[in-house]
C-alpha cells in the first residue's frame, strides 16, 4: 500500500487517466485506443464486483499496451524500409507486442543507433500516416550488453515509458 501511495503521489495524472479510461468503460461497455482500436468489455456489466474490476483491468492494459505495440510495429516499419534503402546489413528478428529484436553488423552499428533512434524518437512514419505530434524520448533498459561481437541484440521495452511521456 506505502509503495502504491508513493507511486500516485509521484504520478497522479496516471491515476486520473485511469479513472477517466474506467468512468468510459462503466458508461459504454468498451475501450478505445489512440489508433481507434475498439474493445468490448462486456463483463463491465456483470453483477459480481470481480468480474467488473477483471474488465476495467483488461480496459486499461488496452489503452496502454495497444498503442504502444501500434507505435513500435509503425517504428520498425519505418526503421526497415530506411536499412534497405541504405543497405544495412541489420535484420529485424522479432516485433512482439512492444519489444523488437534486432541483429546488427558492427561495421554498421552507429547508422543503424542512428536510425533507429530516429525512427523510435521522431516517428516520421507515424506522424505522416496518423497525424500525430509528439515526441517520446528513446528508453533503453542497458547499453552495456554492446561489445565487440559481430552481431547485437537490441530489446526495447517500453509500454510503460511510452504511457507515462504522453499522459504524465
Amino acid at each position: 500500500k506505502d509503495i502504491l501511495d508513493k507511486f500516485r503521489t509521484k504520478y497522479p495524472k496516471v491515476f486520473k487517466y485511469m479513472d477517466l479510461v474506467s468512468e468510459n468503460i462503466r458508461k459504454h461497455g468498451y475501450a478505445d485506443t489512440l489508433f481507434n482500436r475498439h474493445r468490448n468489455l462486456l463483463n463491465i456489466y456483470s453483477p459480481a464486483k470481480s468480474i467488473q474490476a477483471e474488465a476495467i483491468r483488461q480496459g486499461v492494459n488496452f489503452t496502454i499496451q495497444s498503442p504502444s505495440s501500434d507505435i513500435v510495429v509503425v517504428s520498425a516499419i519505418g526503421i526497415n524500409r530506411e536499412l534497405r534503402k541504405k543497405t544495412i546489413d541489420a535484420w529485424l528478428i522479432a516485433c512482439v507486442h512492444d519489444s523488437l529484436e534486432f541483429a546488427v553488423h558492427e561495421s554498421r552499428l552507429d547508422e543503424f543507433l542512428e536510425i533507429l533512434r530516429y525512427h523510435m524518437v521522431e516517428y516520421p512514419l507515424l506522424k505522416k500516416t496518423f497525424g500525430f505530434n509528439f515526441k517520446v524520448q528513446l528508453y533503453m533498459d542497458d547499453w552495456s550488453f554492446i561489445s565487440s561481437k559481430c552481431f547485437f541484440f537490441f530489446f526495447f521495452r517500453w509500454s510503460f515509458k511510452i504511457f507515462l511521456d504522453l499522459f504524465v
